[in-house]
């Protein structure tokens, strides 16, 4: 059987944007949780790569729920 790696808090954040848009908080949480200790600096890389945008959430979770709730 194949050994499963483990993935660092970093990685595992990262993993998140697959499923859907994110806010600061969330990701900000999730590390935290996960024992990361430079969050800021993660947190700053994602949002230079245009990966974290609290604008942009608020914009598709404001869709998402007019969608889902007429």
């Amino acid at each position: 059987p194949k050994m499963r790696q483990k993935l660092s808090p970093r990685a595992r954040a990262l993993a998140l944007f697959s499923i859907r848009p994110r806010s600061c908080c969330e990701i900000k949480t999730k590390l935290l949780q996960l024992g990361e200790v430079n969050v800021e600096a993660i947190l700053n890389e994602f949002t230079k790569a245009g990966l974290l945008d609290d604008t942009r959430f608020t914009r598709w979770f404001v869709a998402s729920r007019m969608s889902s709730r007429p």
